[in-house]
């Protein structure tokens, strides 16, 4: 398997999602104070899937940071504990053929009929002045294969960006 450039593959989709999330092509479908929910059919890498972008703001003071925020959204020991309903397994790899970035599998858990989905990421955090991003997108790996009895599930394209704006954090996820 050829070493994955992680640097070209996240600037690109980093781009792709801030013009996208800047774009007046969304449906609101939700919108409140807090919070504010928008679809709409079709990326540039998939013209048939829908794309979600859901925007939160919270009010914490200033006693929680963007890290804090960070921490509890992606650390596996916390993020098992919390949704131990809706995922089996959550791990990152760091090895040779992603030096830029991590490795994310999860397995997460689907109601019956449905089959378990896992699922293998590319993962990028990339810290600025007053915000985290976390860029992320599907790939293939050795050591990662299909498991038995689980279907494959593909993350096309994603960020989550964490801000600190005053006292206030807002999230912002695309994928």
């Amino acid at each position: 398997m050829p070493k994955i450039d992680g640097n070209v593959k996240v600037l690109e989709v980093e781009a792709y999602a801030l013009e996208l999330s800047d774009s007046d092509t969304w449906d609101i479908d939700l919108e409140e104070q807090d919070y504010t929910i928008k679809t709409k059919i079709g990326s540039e890498y998939r013209e048939d899937l829908p794309v979600l972008q859901l925007e939160i703001n919270l009010d914490l003071g200033d006693k929680v940071t963007l890290a804090d925020i960070v921490n509890i959204m992606t650390n596996p020991e916390k993020r098992m504990k919390w949704d131990k309903d809706g995922l089996i397994e959550y791990k990152f790899q760091d090895d040779d053929k992603t030096p830029d970035g991590k490795l994310l599998y999860t397995i997460s858990k689907f109601p019956w009929p449905m089959k378990n989905r896992d699922f293998l990421d590319f993962r990028y955090t990339k810290k600025l002045p007053g915000e985290i991003r976390v860029i992320f997108f599907g790939i293939e790996h050795e050591d990662y294969p299909k498991a038995e009895g689980i279907v494959r599930g593909q993350s096309i394209f994603g960020m989550h960006r964490y801000m600190k704006i005053d006292d206030k954090i807002k999230i912002v996820m695309v994928s």
